[in-house]
């Protein structure tokens, strides 16, 4: 199958002058507070840490913050638009009247365990007389 010369002609020339590589756009920045440092923040860290957020167009920049209470304090200031922190103090914020909205919640099990000596086998047993 022979191609019309004028096509050939198109197809080398758009292939030379076509940009080789494209500009790399702006990352936009996005501070992202965060409370504790423990296993639940792991997907954070990991985003940060392996370029996941940048490769997907945002400049994370994660702060610590030494309580639940100062993370909401700076969300609700809008130092941190975002925050990954416990959802009691989102509740409290909004019993007291803030706009705060919490999206997530990322525990589906309480992470609490109640341990005794080994002759105490039932709650029963830790009832005081």
């Amino acid at each position: 199958m022979k191609m019309p010369r004028a096509l050939m002609v198109f197809a080398v020339l758009s292939f030379v002058f076509s940009p080789t590589a494209i500009p790399a756009q702006k990352l936009s920045k996005l501070v992202v507070g965060y409370s504790s440092v423990s296993s639940s923040f792991l997907p954070l860290w990991i985003g940060s840490e392996t370029g996941i957020f940048s490769r997907n167009g945002l400049d994370v920049q994660m702060v610590f913050f030494t309580t639940g209470t100062t993370a909401v304090q700076a969300l609700l200031s809008g130092d941190s638009p975002i925050s990954h922190t416990a959802g009691s103090g989102i509740v409290n914020s909004r019993l007291g009247g803030s706009d705060a909205v919490m999206i997530v919640g990322g525990t589906v099990t309480l992470d609490w365990w109640l341990m005794s000596r080994p002759e105490i086998r039932t709650p029963a047993q830790l009832k005081g007389g």
